[in-house]
């Protein structure tokens, strides 16, 4: 009967634990702290739940603070997101990419999440891309 218990625990965590819903919530501190111009803010909303070393975390919230900087300054103010796709990559894994709405154009952002047995979710990639780096990976194909 204990192992029922247990089998129906899981389901239930997997049905009610679905990836994305984090990447949602954490998306929507990201675009406050762009709004304001806090870029470094905006990096550790997504940086924080990654697995990575502190050392690194830091580093990786600079690079991309700096990152957002140089994206904001190109395409103008930010106005809005667009949830563009959540995909499922396996079991516990999904794929959420967001357009960035600003005022000259838009940028996408893609971030992986992972959602383990306990419920927990962490990032295990992100990214930012504008147009020129679609353009630069058809080139390279």
């Amino acid at each position: 009967m204990k192992i029922l218990r247990s089998i129906l625990c899981v389901f239930l965590m997997a049905f009610v634990c679905h990836a994305g819903e984090f990447a949602d919530k954490q998306m929507d501190l990201f675009m406050k702290s762009l709004k304001k111009a806090k870029y470094k803010e905006a990096a550790a909303a997504l940086m924080n739940y990654m697995e990575m070393g502190d050392e690194q975390r830091q580093v990786n919230i600079a690079q991309y603070a700096g990152h957002f900087s140089t994206i904001i300054k190109q395409h103008g103010k930010v106005l809005n997101y667009t949830k563009l796709r959540t995909r499922r990559l396996a079991k516990n894994h999904d794929e959420t990419v967001y357009q960035i709405n600003c005022d000259k154009s838009s940028w996408i952002v893609m971030i992986r999440e992972y959602v383990s047995p306990n419920g927990k979710s962490f990032f295990w990639e992100f990214g930012a891309f504008t147009e020129e780096d679609v353009f630069l990976f058809y080139e390279k194909k």
